[in-house]
């Protein structure tokens, strides 16, 4: 018995959403706090990071740079803050290669053939109004500061603490 198109979600025009069961249709009107970002929550944080095979765990920091030649740059990032509801309840850009932000299902990210150079990871949640955003540098090869992933997680910590983002504070200076 094929029962895929028994049950049906659809979120209408107007914000209120049509749940369809095996008793009915139901008409829910959610408060507009669901589908906020937790903007009073800290920033994600990254807790895994592998470059071709060689992993960093946090709280271990990663070398001040990763080899120029590093084929597959996969990040986990962890957080609990994050409405679990949301398909994509994570989002990040890696500048400045894209300032376009890009959405996450699971908190895995994966980046491959980086040229030569210095990035910065954001990372921040999905929805409606602001939240905290933690921002890492990551240094392929030579080029760039240098800075460790550890000093990128106190510093986008701090921030996240003092109930600002990271975004808010480039724009000010």
């Amino acid at each position: 018995m094929d029962t895929t198109d028994q049950y049906g979600f659809f979120e209408d025009t107007d914000g209120s959403v049509w749940i369809a069961g095996a008793e009915g249709v139901s008409h829910l009107r959610p408060e507009a706090s669901w589908f906020e970002a937790p903007s009073t929550a800290l920033a994600p944080q990254i807790t895994r990071m592998e470059a071709d095979g060689r992993v960093f765990l946090f709280p271990e920091p990663t070398p001040a740079a990763l080899p120029s030649a590093t084929k597959i740059l996969r990040i986990d990032v962890g957080t609990l803050h994050a409405a679990p509801f949301r398909d994509y309840p994570l989002r990040y850009r890696l500048l400045p290669l894209s300032e376009d932000w890009q959405l996450s299902s699971d908190g895995t990210l994966e980046f491959r053939n980086l040229r030569e150079n210095a990035y910065t990871l954001q990372i921040g949640y999905t929805g409606s109004g602001p939240s905290a955003i933690a921002a890492y540098p990551l240094t392929l090869g030579s080029g760039g500061t240098g800075l460790s992933w550890l000093i990128g997680f106190l510093m986008s910590d701090r921030r996240s603490l003092a109930g600002t983002s990271l975004a808010a504070e480039t724009d000010a200076t």
